[in-house]
């Protein structure tokens, strides 16, 4: 059952991480993530119509059974070859599929392009019949909108089969009209206009499509190699030296960073390992640093893993940064390796990250990859991010639209789920660009911002809040307590008394100024600014209606405030918590 809230004072309810609705969504999109699918993964089906009323099943041996999600399949002479074409557009990539009728049949065609006069000039409804020496005449009708979110050609297309005779045409409008038409004859386009009666020939040449190019590749056939779409940040990531010191990755600090996973007991892992020291030079003179982690410890093989791997590592010499994977550390990059596919999906040893030096994941490399290969994968640092868009797609196409980048919104919501608020708070920043667009930022933005407030970090607790109030003006309480902030913090670096005066009158205009809470924060701006008569006067309304709605708690600190107001004092608020 729809765990959607259908009242809107349940919404603020539906947005708790708590609340039914999103439990079930998590879930949903865990079953998802795990590769469960809501359409099943069924391939498209085509049936052929054949003599006697029935259809055969020609899935296969038409080409068509693609295991795309479609869903708006259309019919349209594309290259006017004479045979009908199809559209396909997908839920799943590629979003939009091109379908090449190139059958070998010598069969023939009448393609018809109807315009009303008296009815609806495209002659939408209108009846076509054509008559031969069939038993029964071919008849379509021309629809609007005669699919699901798809409209195929407005040329009204018959296979004639081996036919060319054509003995009657005849067009039913849809005002009511019947009209029978001279000059149609098989193998050629022609405009029927009503009330004319004779068609007219329409010159539609035979279009050539040069052959697609092929999609460029990896040059690696023993590795995957994979491609970020999205330039997201990484979170920051600790991982263990072998003497038990939690080492910190410099990320974001101007250098790449080539991040890789192995096992003492995986022989590609090593093999990779030795390949790296042999470039380690060239690896160095492309800026790179390289990390090697352990995930010894973490498979169980063995008590004595985090040794083994240390033995391993003096066995090899290596000289670049050794250590051994925490469970965090794991977790986070299984997290950042699952971005691209978006889906959980399992990482084999050894797996490598090409990080740029901004701190974001460039490439995946799931298998042993070259020194050359990752070297090279340097160049894309420089790539735009329509660039790297282009480069990252496994087959080559082109946009109908600019898709927007997806924000790594789950990350931030597992980090602060985890307890992680710093750590949370840093990936935000890092990918706000990505993650200021996505309708719930807003949400999470509170949320980090009321645990930073919580920790005694006010000043990047309130820059959270801030972002919050700009990606949600219509939530009052974010918006009251940006302007509380800004007002009555006891730290004047935060402290903004205009910036706090625009909030404030924001969010009384909300409320119509009647809510008496909004009106104490309005009073509280006004003073920061120096206009304590005004906010004398906007303080007395507030006690008054906190008084009329038996709220008379709420009544006594705005007592209290507005006797500073009197002597002409600001307030400030010492638990500096908000409201």
């Amino acid at each position: 059952m729809s765990q959607i809230p259908t009242e809107e004072k349940d919404v603020l309810t539906m947005a708790s991480p708590e609340s039914g609705y999103r439990r079930h969504l998590k879930r949903l999109n865990e079953l998802i993530s795990d590769g469960g699918s809501l359409s099943g993964h069924e391939r498209n089906c085509a049936f052929l119509n054949v003599e006697g009323g029935k259809f055969a099943t020609v899935s296969a041996v038409s080409g068509l059974d693609f295991s795309d999600d479609a869903r708006s399949p259309v019919s349209i002479d594309w290259d006017r070859d004479g045979d009908l074409d199809l559209w396909v557009a997908n839920r799943t990539a590629p979003q939009l599929r091109f379908l090449r009728n190139d059958t070998q049949e010598s069969n023939h065609f009448v393609s018809l392009r109807l315009r009303g006069t008296t009815s609806n000039r495209d002659g939408i409804g209108a009846r076509v019949e054509i008559w031969s020496d069939w038993e029964v005449p071919l008849i379509k009708t021309l629809k609007a909108g005669d699919g699901f979110l798809g409209q195929s050609s407005k040329w009204v297309h018959f296979g004639l089969g081996k036919e060319t005779e054509l003995k009657r045409v005849v067009v039913r409008w849809s005002g009511g009209a019947v009209e029978e038409f001279a000059g149609v004859s098989a193998d050629g386009h022609f405009l029927l206009e009503e009330g004319v009666g004779n068609a007219a020939v329409v010159v539609r040449n035979v279009v050539e499509f040069a052959e697609a190019s092929p999609a460029p590749v990896s040059s690696e056939t023993h590795a995957k190699r994979i491609l970020t779409p999205t330039r997201a940040a990484l979170p920051p990531l600790r991982y263990e030296d072998f003497e038990g010191k939690t080492t910190d990755v410099l990320l974001g600090k101007g250098r790449p960073v080539l991040m890789n996973l192995w096992a003492s007991w995986c022989s590609p892992c090593l093999q990779e390992l030795v390949e790296w020291k042999a470039n380690e030079e060239a690896l160095k003179k492309a800026g790179l640093d390289v990390i090697a982690v352990a995930v010894d410890e973490l498979d169980g093989r063995s008590d004595s893993s985090r040794t083994t791997a240390r033995e391993m590592k003096e066995k090899l010499g290596l000289s670049f940064k050794t250590g051994v994977a925490t469970q965090e550390f794991y977790t986070r990059l299984q997290q950042a390796h699952d971005w691209p596919f978006r889906r959980r999906i399992p990482m084999p040893v050894p797996t490598s990250f090409l990080i740029d030096g901004k701190g974001r994941l460039t490439a995946i490399y799931r298998g042993t990859v070259s020194a050359e290969q990752v070297i090279a994968d340097t160049e894309l640092f420089g790539l735009s991010d329509d660039e790297l868009l282009t480069a990252s797609l496994p087959f080559a196409g082109k946009w109908l639209f600019k898709p927007q980048a997806p924000a790594p919104m789950p990350r931030g919501i597992e980090l602060m789920g985890d307890g992680d608020v710093v750590d949370a708070a840093e990936f935000a920043i890092r990918n706000l660009e990505l993650l200021k667009p996505h309708r719930e930022f807003p949400l999470l933005a509170i949320w980090i911002s009321e645990k930073l407030m919580e920790a005694g970090d006010t000043d990047r607790g309130l820059m959270f809040l801030r972002w919050a109030a700009e990606g949600n003006g219509s939530n009052l309480a974010v918006v009251n307590n940006l302007a509380w902030q800004l007002a009555a913090n006891p730290s004047e670096q935060v402290r903004d008394a205009e910036l706090a005066l625009k909030w404030a009158e924001k969010g009384n205009a909300m409320t119509g100024g009647k809510h008496p809470t909004v009106l104490d924060t309005l009073a509280v701006a006004l003073a920061a600014t120096g206009d304590f008569q005004q906010a004398i006067q906007v303080i007395e309304k507030g006690i008054r209606i906190a008084v009329a709605g038996g709220d008379e708690a709420g009544a006594i600190p705005m007592r209290g405030r507005l006797s500073l107001f009197r002597k002409g004092l600001p307030y400030r608020d010492p638990k500096s918590e908000g409201k």
